[in-house]
């Protein structure tokens, strides 16, 4: 009967060892499960980003080399709306600068541009009201009307 229980034993351990085995194999399938499962989590949280990004290539290159510094390359990146992670990858830069700069307001306006002073535009004359008999369609020849209308020119001058 020992001999009995020994096997017995025996081959409880040995399907204990099988189990634990088998336990350690579904935990580290978990474990690669969990890793795929946060890099997928992680791409679907980079597709506004990454499609932002596909938008506003367009004209980029051409864009950041018109910018004189990487503040207004990332002030033109953050109004094309793109996000500060994105924009400080972009350009090779902490993610800490990219914000900054974006919190805080400009130090000076831009530039204004110089416009070169014209001549003064002439004086217009405002209309004259002059108060008219009233006169029904017909009433006055062309000679009265040429009367009226230099009476009038000389009470302006």
């Amino acid at each position: 009967m020992a001999r009995r229980n020994r096997k017995l034993i025996e081959q409880v351990n040995e399907i204990s060892e099988q189990a634990a085995e088998q336990v350690n194999e579904t935990v580290e399938t978990a474990e690669q499960v969990n890793e795929t499962f946060e890099t997928v989590e992680q791409a679907v949280e980079d597709l506004p980003d990454f499609l932002s990004i596909c938008k506003s290539r367009v004209g980029l290159e051409d864009a950041l080399a018109a910018c004189k510094t990487k503040s207004s390359a990332i002030r033109m990146l953050s109004a094309r709306g793109w996000s500060t992670s994105v924009i400080a990858k972009k350009l090779g830069i902490r993610y800490q600068h990219a914000y900054n700069v974006l919190s805080q307001p400009l130090k000076s306006a831009p530039a204004e541009v110089e416009v070169a002073e014209s001549e003064p535009e002439p004086e217009v004359a405002s209309p004259v009201l002059i108060e008219a008999p009233e006169l029904e369609v017909g009433e006055l020849t062309s000679d009265e009307m040429q009367v009226m209308v230099e009476t009038i020119d000389s009470e302006e001058a």
